[in-house]
């Protein structure tokens, strides 16, 4: 037996009285009428999450699977990881964060629930690696340096993009623009 949360009965018979079926039917199910605009907002945002994150991970696959398998060289990877390092993603930086307007897109609600959020997962990291692994406050560090640094460049680029649009990336610039300094700073000391 169907129990839907919502259902929408079309393609009904002009004979049938509008009010009369909804009347019939029960709270979940309605009967359609001419120019009756159906929100899929729960699967639109599903299909885009979908179309967003499945890339990704089929991204990654390949990369693994072309290095495991031995597809790629060493060397290649190296190339290709200097020429992203190196050139493509600060060209990309430096592009966009000239032309951003800081006074228009800088939201220190944003930089806060991201930095906050950032700190935590450093603080996780160290004790974790403190009470799980090393047993040592010094060599803990670097795992909860390695938590502190999302992948805001790399993967919350593309996803951001994908996902909201091109005019949202302005505030993962912003994010960008203060990652480094604020990591750096935190980690380091």
């Amino acid at each position: 037996e169907l129990k839907p949360k919502k259902a929408i009965l079309t393609n009904m018979h002009n004979d049938l009285d509008y009010e009369t079926v909804k009347n019939e039917t029960p709270a979940n199910v309605s009967p359609a009428y001419d120019g009756m605009v159906i929100n899929f907002q729960n699967w639109l945002m599903i299909q885009a999450i979908s179309t967003v994150i499945i890339p990704v991970f089929i991204i990654i696959a390949f990369g693994y699977f072309s290095t495991a398998f031995h597809f790629t060289k060493i060397k290649e990877i190296q190339f290709l990881t200097k020429f992203a390092q190196n050139i493509a993603l600060p060209c990309l930086l430096f592009i966009n964060i000239y032309d951003l307007d800081f006074y228009k897109v800088f939201n220190i609600n944003l930089l806060l629930t991201f930095y906050i959020s950032a700190s935590i997962c450093f603080c996780l990291g160290v004790l974790g690696g403190y009470y799980f692994f090393l047993k040592n406050l010094t060599s803990s560090i670097p795992i909860g340096f390695c938590c502190l640094f999302s992948n805001s460049l790399l993967l919350g680029l593309p996803i951001t993009e994908l996902a909201l649009g091109s005019e949202s990336l302005k505030s993962n610039y912003i994010i960008v623009a203060f990652h480094a300094p604020f990591c750096y700073l935190l980690g380091i000391s």
